[in-house]
């Protein structure tokens, strides 16, 4: 039998987490009835992918920049960020959601602070590469959390796209506004917010207008 400490309950399940608290469990657990429903655990080749994914991005992002610029600077800055950004989704992937659930909540507010900055420093590189790197990882924390959730079937869709909507309406001010002169990064925020509102919009619809009848008690 397996157990979890924090809850004190033992169970006979395959599972690896605690159903109620998802800490580890300790022990093994007896030969089951039904071994053969018994889904595989997948989270290391997800992993090593992410982590071929981040290194791939950040050796085209030097030879992009190296290409127009005969120079690697903000590259630099990518390559940091798609770090940053491996880390929180290796941490998520193994349940570790304590580590990861400031950025997740505050990730928005941070944007904004981001903006207060470039307002008292007047530095262009702020509003240029910062915030819509930042956007970019956001997005990609979004839709890793919807991957992982929907794995185990605990998303909360109208939370989820609330924050997708505002994180996109926000790099529309900038834009419109224009107080972001480097496009480039900010279209490809914004595309790529777009592209995973549609796509979750488009695999879920039906779960999406359950959950908002949920919620407003329709």
């Amino acid at each position: 039998m397996k157990k979890c400490k924090k809850c004190n309950i033992k169970y006979n399940i395959y599972s690896r987490y605690c159903p109620l608290c998802n800490s580890k469990l300790e022990g093994n657990s007896l030969n089951l009835v039904f071994p053969s429903n018994v889904k595989k655990d997948n989270t290391n080749i997800i992993i090593t992918i992410i982590l071929g994914s981040t290194l791939l991005l950040s050796l085209l992002s030097i030879l992009i920049e190296y290409l127009i610029s005969n120079k690697v600077l903000y590259s630099i800055y990518i390559m940091i960020l798609l770090g940053i950004n491996y880390i929180f989704i290796y941490f998520i992937i193994k349940n570790k959601y304590n580590v990861v659930s400031i950025i997740y909540r505050y990730g928005i507010f941070l944007i904004i602070l981001l903006y207060f900055l470039y307002i008292m420093l007047e530095k262009n590189i702020i509003n240029n590469i910062f915030i819509p790197i930042l956007c970019i990882v956001l997005v990609i924390f979004q839709l890793v959390v919807y991957i992982v959730k929907k794995v185990k079937d605990r998303v909360n869709y109208f939370s989820i796209l609330l924050y997708l909507v505002i994180l996109l309406l926000i790099q529309i001010v900038l834009f419109v506004f224009k107080y972001i002169t480097f496009k480039v990064l900010i279209y490809i925020s914004i595309s790529l917010n777009i592209f995973v509102l549609l796509g979750i919009l488009l695999i879920d619809f039906k779960n999406i207008i359950n959950d908002i009848k949920g919620i407003l008690n329709f």
